[in-house]
């Protein structure tokens, strides 16, 4: 392994990367980790001047970039669709990728991705971090290693609200695709909530580089945005290796509940749960628990790990192969009809002029759906 700071192009400064990715790499930058030389974003972004003033060029895309530079690493921020062409471009150009989650719109971008990862040589490593975190790694050792007996059901969780400026901060928020045919498949299930989906998936996986096949996908949908695509879900996956995945997950509720996620085994159960302990915990037979910590204290690994790898260290633990079967399983909840909620079950708040469209009973209906480990009736006299 080679000893020299890495050089990154970074694609996106707005939106997740301008309080992610923008402040980590200026000051990645700073302590010799790495070198930014550059990063594409349309002119007129606020995150362009910091930029400017620690001396990164600025270029309006990523093909001007490479006609200029060169980069050991290009880490991807920008809208779905652009993900996979982007990846094809960064590894055509020698580089390895960091490619935010998802990976792409559809499985057979991924795997166009795959192939010309495999042509190149080269890494690329997608951006669900709590795959990439400390107790996520430790609890799927355990798991591979048997420690809690067969694995029999997972279920996740995930209710976060999100208001009118969610669906206009772009052109693509809510669109099944854009005006010129590029599939999008924007969800709560493809982005907002993705990570504890993904998260299910990867801990089934047999390896560490890995995640399970979903397998039989059963989905309900709904939605009461005025959006193109749906924005509550819940998914049902009969994978391939006899484990359910349950997920449930919605952006028309009144008030964020963060994520619950339960793992059933023969001789143990897992749980994480976002409003109290933040941490993994297993509770065995006997009263035995083991503590696996907080997936969110080591976010960071997804960057350092991609950082390595570029230097000629180890594959990244979340590349493609991890996390095409979530887009499957988003490709596949894709043919099911959704569900339009009708206006008087509909209610709005308005903060501060920014209206938040909820459903009543909507909340309840899925946290008892999560206990029972059953999808809802599509029947909406059935919510409340």
């Amino acid at each position: 392994m080679t000893d020299h700071s890495v050089t990154v192009v970074l694609v996106g400064t707005g939106g997740y990367s301008a309080y992610y990715y923008v402040p980590r790499l200026l000051e990645g930058a700073t302590q010799g980790r790495l070198r930014l030389v550059g990063a594409v974003n349309p002119p007129g972004m606020p995150e362009n001047e910091a930029l400017r003033q620690a001396g990164v060029s600025l270029y309006p895309d990523l093909e001007a970039f490479f006609a200029a530079e060169r980069a050991e690493l290009a880490i991807l921020s920008g809208p779905i669709y652009t993900h996979c062409p982007q990846t094809l471009l960064a590894l055509a150009n020698g580089a390895h990728v960091l490619c935010e989650k998802p990976a792409a719109a559809t499985p057979a971008e991924v795997q166009q991705m795959m192939a010309a990862e495999e042509q190149s040589g080269l890494r690329v490593g997608v951006g669900f971090q709590w795959c990439f975190s400390d107790a996520v790694q430790r609890l799927k050792r355990d798991i591979q290693a048997g420690r809690f007996g067969r694995p029999l059901r997972f279920k996740s969780l995930v209710l976060w609200p999100r208001a009118q400026s969610y669906y206009r901060r772009n052109d693509w928020a809510g669109r099944v695709r854009m005006y010129d045919g590029r599939m999008v498949l924007d969800s709560p299930v493809q982005n907002a909530t993705a990570h504890y989906l993904q998260v299910l998936l990867y801990l089934l996986g047999e390896s560490r580089e890995t995640s399970v096949d979903p397998g039989e996908i059963q989905a309900v949908l709904f939605r009461a945005n005025k959006i193109e695509n749906y924005d509550t879900a819940a998914l049902r996956c009969r994978t391939e290796s006899g484990a359910e995945i349950l997920f449930y997950t919605s952006h028309s509720i009144l008030k964020d509940r963060h994520p619950l996620l339960r793992l059933e085994f023969e001789d143990a159960v897992v749980e994480y749960d976002g409003m109290t302990t933040h941490r993994f915990v297993a509770r065995l037979p006997g009263g035995k628990e083991i503590d696996y910590g907080d997936p969110g204290e080591t976010e960071d690994n997804k960057l350092w790990d991609m950082i390595a790898a570029a230097r000629g260290g180890p594959a990244p633990a979340c590349g493609l192969a991890a996390a095409l079967p979530h887009v499957r399983c988003v490709e596949a909840a894709q043919r099911f009809s959704v569900n339009e909620i009708p206006t008087e079950l509909r209610r709005v708040q308005n903060p501060q002029g920014d209206p938040l469209v909820w459903v009543e009973g909507l909340a309840e209906r899925l946290e008892r759906c999560f206990e029972e480990s059953v999808l809802p009736e599509p029947l909406f006299d059935r919510l409340s």
